[in-house]
């Protein structure tokens, strides 16, 4: 997953199983846009549901 920052894009998580109800909590990313990029799949991948939140500080 990718963050833009400074008007580009870092990388802020690598992974490589993805599953149901799978959580990534990443510490204090702003941003006004992600990215997630799927590289490499053993099937076709569906992506049924992205959710991000804001962490209470």
């Amino acid at each position: 997953m990718d963050a833009l920052q400074n008007e580009e894009y870092r990388e802020i998580y690598s992974g490589s199983v993805v599953g149901y109800k799978k959580i990534i909590p990443l510490k204090c990313v702003k941003t006004s846009a992600l990215r997630v990029r799927i590289t490499d799949s053993r099937c076709e991948p569906t992506v049924a549901f992205l959710g991000v939140y804001e962490a209470a500080e």
